[in-house]
């Protein structure tokens, strides 16, 4: 199966290779997952989402319930603390996992979903998240992929967001040698806000495509992306970003933002940032930046005692560590950390 995915809602020239990417999906061993759990989500609750375009593609969304093995349905009707771990071994090398999460007013929660598997194992994760946040409530959903550098992942969310309401996302990025992610934020009504920190690194000859849309239609909504990351080796990674600001978004503000640390010459790197404006007053910003590691900063450093790898390490750990500490879980954080310290090593 062929299929186009993470498209950029306004398509520019080809040869700038920014529009899209088009993958082949072939040979997918389909097997249960042996720790299913099946709470389905609602029919009401799948409505609201049905005209809602989202998901990495419709083929890979279509492949998703076609072979799911895994369903939830969170009712959050209080505050409360969730942590999904989800490992992937050679009982179970596939997972199509899909997730419907209803914030309900007034409530504040925590949600994080933690995709790990066996160091040489090829698995394949196919994974979708609805969110509905009702009004005046706040939501943090972590989700963390350390796959398999041999394994390919796909990351499909949307969440429609009403007035007041907040939702936090926090990406991690550090495993798998293919991994796609596509997030959908609708502000559809007045302060609401959405807003994404993202953590990656990838090396070897791994990929990584990254599309975030956050689109403004209420009143005074607000949304910021912070995007951090590292590539090494021959690594790739293509990320856009977009900030559609709608008619009758007034006084709406959108940030969007991403620094990429570049280890290698070898590498490649895709910067796709977007501003879409239908609306006189609002305010949007966008930037992309991606340099090698500063040369006075890194003689500032091994001038003071460390040695060159030390000092390189110190730099990327500031850089990605800070949005590790986002997540509410101090084992969980320093695990990453000591991957990011395995990788850069």
């Amino acid at each position: 199966m062929r299929t186009e995915v993470n498209i950029i809602p306004e398509i520019t020239w080809r040869f700038t290779e920014a529009n899209s990417r088009v993958i082949e999906l072939n040979g997918i061993e389909y097997k249960e997952y042996s720790t299913s759990i099946s709470e389905k989500i609602s029919d009401e609750f799948n409505k609201i989402f049905i005209d809602k375009k989202y998901g990495v593609s419709r083929e890979i969304l279509e492949l998703n319930q076609k072979l799911k093995n895994h369903e939830k349905f969170y009712v959050l009707d209080k505050d409360k603390f969730f942590e999904e771990k989800f490992y992937l071994d050679e009982n179970n090398k596939f997972l199509s996992d899909q997730h419907g999460i209803l914030v309900k007013e007034n409530t504040d929660s925590t949600l994080i979903f933690d995709y790990k598997s066996e160091k040489d194992l090829e698995a394949f994760k196919n994974s979708v998240f609805k969110i509905k946040a009702e009004k005046n409530s706040n939501l943090k959903l972590v989700i963390i992929q350390r796959l398999s550098k041999i394994s390919k992942s796909f990351l499909s969310i949307v969440s429609d967001i009403e007035e007041s309401a907040n939702v936090h996302l926090i990406h991690i990025e550090l495993g798998a040698k293919d991994s796609y992610a596509n997030y959908r934020a609708i502000l559809g009504s007045e302060k609401s806000h959405a807003d994404v920190k993202t953590a990656y690194f990838v090396d070897e000859n791994r990929y990584l495509d990254l599309g975030y849309e956050i689109t403004h239609l209420g009143r005074e909504t607000t949304s910021d992306m912070v995007i951090n990351g590292v590539l090494k080796d021959f690594a790739k990674k293509r990320f856009a970003g977009t900030l559609d600001f709608k008619k009758g978004c007034t006084l709406s503000k959108g940030n969007e933002e991403e620094f990429v640390t570049l280890l290698d010459p070898t590498v490649k790197n895709w910067a796709i940032p977007l501003l879409l404006a239908r609306e006189d007053d609002i305010v949007g910003n966008h930037a992309a930046s991606s340099g090698r590691i500063d040369k006075d900063m890194l003689f500032y450093i091994t001038s003071r005692g460390f040695d060159a790898l030390a000092a390189k390490r110190m730099i990327i750990e500031s850089k990605l560590k800070p949005i590790f500490d986002l997540i509410d879980d101090e084992k969980i954080s320093e695990e990453l950390l000591e991957e990011l310290r395995e990788g850069i090593n």
